[in-house]
C-alpha cells in the first residue's frame, strides 16, 4: 500500500496541511494526492486521519504519527507539531 496525503480540506482543497498533518514537512495545502516521501520504503497497513493529525500503522506493527501535537495528541509525548 502506498501512503498519499488526502483529506477534505478547506476552500476546495484536497488536503489542508495545517500543523504538518499531510506529512510533507510544511503547512501547505494540496489539491491533488501526493505521496508521502518519508514513508515510501515501508509497507502501510492502515491509515487514520483526524482534523489535524494522521496515524499510519505499518505491517510490522509500528505506528507513525504526524500533525498537531497539542496535548501530546500524537502519542509520543511531544507537545509541538511533527512533520
Amino acid at each position: 500500500m502506498s501512503v498519499y496525503s488526502v483529506g477534505c480540506g478547506l476552500g476546495g482543497k484536497l488536503g489542508h496541511g495545517r500543523y504538518g498533518c499531510l506529512g510533507h514537512g510544511s503547512d501547505e495545502c494540496d489539491s491533488v494526492p501526493k505521496a508521502v516521501e518519508a514513508l515510501s520504503n515501508v509497507n502501510a497497513y492502515h491509515v487514520v486521519a483526524g482534523d489535524y493529525t494522521t496515524f499510519v500503522v505499518f505491517d510490522d506493527g509500528d505506528v507513525y504519527s504526524f500533525g498537531c501535537g497539542q496535548s501530546a495528541s500524537l502519542g509520543h509525548n511531544a507537545v509541538g507539531n511533527d512533520e
